[in-house]
């Protein structure tokens, strides 16, 4: 976490086209999946294998839906848009 805070000029700037909003989405994405990660490994490890389940299935739940509701609109107006030439 300590490397994209460092990094955050060269990154936001070359490889978010400067979109500061980008930036901030992308931060806390890996914020995210790292306490998942440390949690699915607490809960397995504490052999709590029910709340281990509920946590990988809401993973999935919240992958599913941001797929639906962000990638979809974005792939169909770029398909749909007239053609340049």
């Amino acid at each position: 976490m300590l490397q994209l805070i460092a990094l955050r000029g060269p990154i936001e700037d070359g490889l978010l086209s400067g979109n500061e909003t980008l930036y901030w989405v992308f931060f806390s994405a890996v914020l995210f999946y790292a306490a998942s990660y440390f949690a699915r490994g607490y809960l397995a490890g504490f052999r709590r294998f029910g709340l281990f389940t509920g946590l990988i299935c809401a993973v999935g739940f919240i992958c599913a839906f941001a797929i639906e509701h962000l990638l979809k609109p974005n792939v169909a107006a770029a398909t749909n848009s007239p053609k340049e030439g």
